[in-house]
């Protein structure tokens, strides 16, 4: 399952963190999943997980298995040696070579929408270029689309404008509005919505928030995002409220995939049954 996490408003709004904990959260529920983003190079998620940025890994690097995809000698199980282990159940594939373009990105892009051998895959769109191509290829292959917003005049007469340039990418696919930094003085999460206006998101999506919670940027800056989460998981009380949000989040999620896979056991049932009763008619 592809999950796409992008602010139709503007930049350094949080898609990085809701991500990153998005995908943490699905690895310590048992999913096999991968973190990564759409940029050639990620401005902060390395740096969120303690991994050097200047760290050029020679051995397996994005320019590497994009050489390999393209000669056709690069096998699925094989995929897991050029990501970052964060642990057993969570890794991130990120473009850290000087030498890795825009061409290459797309290129990885193309395989880990159709083929990576993940539970699921969590795209950080980290660019406010929604014209860019790898930026199109996600949210058009993506299952489910997580909008992030923040609590400010700007987000809220910026918004429209650049959800309207995403909108035909994401058109009739699962939505969620999360409202970063949430903090319930500036305001009530429905109060946002009714001023945001936009009546077909509010019909498709579920409207949740991560709420504000300085121990977040404590742990980015120190590259210990998943101490963070570890923590998290421990009913520390610092952090409980940010804990239940994260939770709250990734249930929606798995609600929605459990759906979909009702949805389709039901259709493959009704053509058994379609099939069946065809073979009865003809002997």
């Amino acid at each position: 399952m592809n999950i796409a996490v992008i602010s139709p408003a503007s930049a350094n709004c949080g898609t990085t963190t809701i991500a990153s904990f998005i995908a943490l959260e699905l690895g310590a529920r048992g999913k096999k999943t991968c973190l990564t983003h759409t940029s050639p190079k990620s401005s902060s998620m390395l740096g969120y997980f303690g991994f050097d940025e200047d760290d050029e890994d020679k051995t397996a690097n994005p320019s590497r298995m994009v050489r390999m995809l393209k000669e056709g000698i690069l096998k699925r199980e094989e995929i897991s040696e050029y990501c970052r282990p964060v642990n057993n159940t969570t890794e991130i594939y990120s473009a850290n070579d000087a030498n890795f373009n825009h061409e290459d990105m797309n290129y990885a892009l193309e395989y880990i929408v159709n083929t990576f051998p993940h539970d699921f895959v969590v795209f950080d769109i980290d660019t406010k270029d929604f014209d860019n191509d790898n930026v199109k290829l996600v949210l058009s292959k993506c299952d489910f689309v997580i909008l992030v917003i923040e609590q400010s005049l700007y987000e809220l007469n910026h918004f429209k404008d650049g959800y309207k340039k995403i909108e035909r990418y994401i058109k009739g696919k699962p939505q969620m509005m999360i409202v970063n930094r949430y903090n319930p003085v500036i305001g009530k999460v429905n109060d946002f919505a009714d001023a945001l206006g936009i009546k077909n998101i509010r019909k498709t999506s579920s409207w949740l928030y991560l709420r504000y919670n300085p121990y977040i940027t404590k742990y980015e800056i120190n590259g210990k995002i998943q101490s963070l989460h570890t923590a998290m998981r421990t009913n520390d009380s610092r952090i409980i409220e940010i804990s239940s949000d994260v939770k709250n989040i990734v249930n929606r999620i798995m609600k929605f995939k459990t759906a979909r896979l009702r949805g389709r056991l039901a259709v493959k049932e009704a053509e058994n049954t379609q099939s069946n009763e065809s073979n009865s008619e003809t002997q």
